[in-house]
């Protein structure tokens, strides 16, 4: 009958619309996981330069939140957009909570060590969703250099939960050729 069709079709509709919400959420989400991740990536290639001191030269990343937010590779202590070895752009479904709006940060890592060139504690760099401030990431530096960071893992019974991801210090090599973790300020032992 008519009304069993209109029912029938009613539920396809309600449910295409659910899943069609859902797919787009876990695009977002992965789309913030990605972004987390390259953030990462880029600062551990910065520690691994100044840690074999690539040119000379401390490197470090500049994190901008103007009208085109962006991340970037830099070798020296300060960034200058004219030696950005790489430039990443964040996708328009991601923003910086931190850096706020309209600023920036930077870090930058000490030759041979690969920790963090100033001893301020910890640095930290925040992104989500633009459609969801709870949806978000923290990526973090630690003194020792070990870079941790923030995926979202989502259900659609559960909702969405945050996963860190630890990256270790950088490694150096020793007299011998063979790895070495680098030590913590401080001091300690080999």
């Amino acid at each position: 009958t008519l009304i069993e069709l209109l029912v029938v079709v009613a539920l396809g509709v309600a449910l295409s619309t659910v899943a069609a919400v859902m797919l787009f959420g876990r695009r977002n989400v992965s789309a913030l996981n990605d972004t987390a991740r390259e953030i990462a990536a880029q600062l551990r290639e910065a520690q691994s330069l100044a840690a074999s001191q690539h040119q000379g030269a401390q490197w470090g990343v500049a994190f901008e939140n103007a009208s085109m937010p962006y991340f970037a590779l830099f070798p020296g202590g300060s960034p200058d957009p004219a030696s950005f070895t790489s430039f990443k752009s964040l996708p328009a479904t991601v923003r910086y909570y931190d850096p706020t709006s309209n600023s920036s940060r930077t870090i930058s890592f000490s030759q041979i060590s690969g920790v963090p060139a100033a001893s301020d504690g910890s640095f930290n760099v925040e992104i989500n969703l633009q459609n969801n401030q709870n949806d978000s990431s923290t990526i973090s530096v630690l003194p020792t250099g070990a870079i941790s960071y923030d995926l979202l893992e989502c259900s659609i019974t559960q909702g969405c939960t945050k996963t860190t991801v630890l990256l270790p210090p950088v490694e150096d090599s020793d007299e011998r050729g063979g790895p070495v973790r680098v030590r913590p300020r401080g001091g300690g032992s080999r």
